[in-house]
């Protein structure tokens, strides 16, 4: 839930997918400069994407981690 809270609401074109043309039809004139914006494009999406994952994981784990730590240190006192 985190995850997705963090795509809709900081990296709101994670989820978008766009790809390039996989081949050429007959006559057809290929222009790399559209290509490679769109793979650029994919490319800040894809880290985008990851950057929400570890962001999530980071905001669940720390308070779980210094949670879990504190038992561990109460029950050595005991």
């Amino acid at each position: 839930m985190v995850d997705l809270g963090i795509k809709v609401y900081i990296f709101k074109g994670a989820d978008r997918y766009e790809y390039a043309r996989p081949v050429k039809m007959e006559g057809e004139v290929i222009n790399y400069d559209d290509e490679k914006a769109i793979q650029e494009r994919e490319n800040t999406r894809q880290r985008q994407r990851q950057a929400s994952t570890a962001l999530a994981m980071l905001i669940i784990g720390i308070p779980l981690y210094k949670y879990h730590w504190g038992l561990i240190k109460k029950e050595g006192k005991s």
